[in-house]
């Protein structure tokens, strides 16, 4: 979305705005011709006041179609709505601050139901018939809204990172961004869907050892909440102050870290809900995060290093690089932190101070999935092979840091769009096939 407002921005030109400028004047500080807006003190879609007088655009040719299929297409979609009706722009000129306090204005009208909020832009619905965006750049403030109803046509699912899984029938939870959490066990039909939040669900891990589910998205306020993964039932519900956007357990399935869209971490005690630690961390990036032991969390991003968090401390403990790398994770006794590279090479780093450790080969250059072992030093590797004319298959083997051999676990057949689960014990694969929220 941050590109999508660039491209706006420079579409429209911006030369002049300010928080004080009258609407004339700021209209044509953005370049726009006289009658391709007209001044307004309201939000027509939302009926909504807006802090000073804006434009609303009269005609939409001026914004861009990169902007438009961003706010009116792909953002509605991906929260299970489709834009059927009225489209509307409307800027203003506003500094951060002035956004922070409109956004705060608009989340707390009732009615709202927020969906996502970043630093940079705000998502959400309006009586269940009116999509919205806000978002800020450059001395402007936009504010689009369409007419829209339900379409789960291309609504985005989400699921944990190699999930494993406690009984005899192997399942995988999903969520996706219109609140729901689901159960698939490989039947067309799932086997358990929840309405886990009344607006969206935009983040969630499953515990190590397959135990616990944590969701977090938004219903009138944002929140974590944390399921039984057998059962389904609510174990716990831990508030937030802004909305969540990335979380994991940490390796003993006893704590959650949660990163917010403040930039905020919060390190959660499951039983208790009571927050042990806060941090922040100016990046605009949004990382993946991983706990091992108990209370050590790895954070990375597609471009930047491998930093490991010691959350009592709430500050990093080292940082690596995170270079062609295939897969990440740590041993179940948190004292390693071990890497799978393209080359196929695993290695071991010791989570007291980054010092790497032993190494092995799995004996073919491809890249490797890891999980946790079952217990004490030891990791999962998947390796997915592929023969002319067969089915691809998942092989699995274990590797006990210090050892040199690798020990074969289990091997199951695998389509693309299937998602990996492991048992318990970490000995056997599963190949689930992906299901429909009923």
């Amino acid at each position: 979305m941050k590109r999508t407002l660039a491209l706006l921005a420079l579409t429209l030109l911006p030369i002049a705005s300010g928080q004080d400028s009258p609407p004339p004047q700021f209209g044509r500080s953005l370049r726009l011709p006289e009658n391709a807006y007209e001044r307004t003190h309201t939000a027509r879609l939302l009926d909504f006041p807006l802090p000073r007088e804006g434009v609303r655009l009269r005609s939409l040719t001026p914004v861009g179609a990169d902007y438009l299929k961003a706010v009116f297409t792909d953002a509605p979609a991906r929260f299970g709505y489709r834009c059927t009706g009225e489209q509307d722009v409307t800027l203003l000129p506003g500094t951060a601050d002035d956004a922070q306090a409109f956004q705060a204005q608009l989340l707390g009208r009732p009615g709202t139901q927020p969906l996502s909020q970043t630093a940079r832009e705000t998502l959400l619905s309006v009586g269940g018939n009116v999509f919205a965006s806000f978002s800020q750049y450059g001395g402007v403030l936009y504010l689009s809204a369409c007419r829209a109803s339900r379409d789960f046509t291309a609504l985005k699912t989400l699921t944990g990172h190699l999930e494993g899984y406690v009984g005899g029938t192997p399942f995988v939870v999903t969520g996706d961004l219109a609140g729901r959490l689901t159960w698939c066990t490989g039947a067309p039909a799932p086997l358990r869907t929840l309405p886990a939040f009344t607006g969206s669900l935009l983040t969630l891990d499953v515990s190590p050892d397959g135990t616990r589910v944590a969701a977090g998205g938004w219903d009138t306020q944002p929140a974590v909440k944390v399921y039984d993964a057998a059962s389904g039932a609510l174990l716990q519900t831990l508030r937030l102050k802004h909305g969540p956007v990335a979380i994991t357990f940490s390796g003993d399935a006893k704590t959650v870290l949660v990163l917010d869209g403040n930039r905020t971490y919060t390190w959660f005690d499951i039983t208790s809900s009571r927050a042990l630690n806060t941090w922040s961390n100016p990046s605009l990036l949004t990382p993946n995060l991983l706990g091992g032991g108990d209370h050590l969390f790895l954070e990375w991003t597609a471009t930047g290093p491998l930093r490991v968090y010691d959350a009592q401390k709430g500050r990093p403990a080292f940082s690596l690089r995170n270079f062609n790398l295939s897969d990440r994770t740590f041993t179940p006794d948190g004292q390693w932190l071990v890497t799978a590279d393209k080359n196929g090479i695993l290695s071991a780093f010791s989570t007291r101070d980054g010092k790497p450790g032993p190494t092995t080969t799995l004996g073919v250059v491809v890249g490797a999935g890891l999980m946790p072992g079952q217990r004490g030093p030891e990791v999962i590797a998947l390796l997915r092979q592929t023969a002319e004319g067969r089915p691809s298959r998942i092989v699995t083997s274990a590797w006990k840091v210090g050892e040199a051999m690798l020990t074969p676990r289990g091997m199951t057949e695998h389509r693309n769009a299937n998602a990996i689960v492991m048992d318990q014990a970490r000995l056997a694969p599963a190949s689930l096939p992906p299901c429909r929220s009923r």
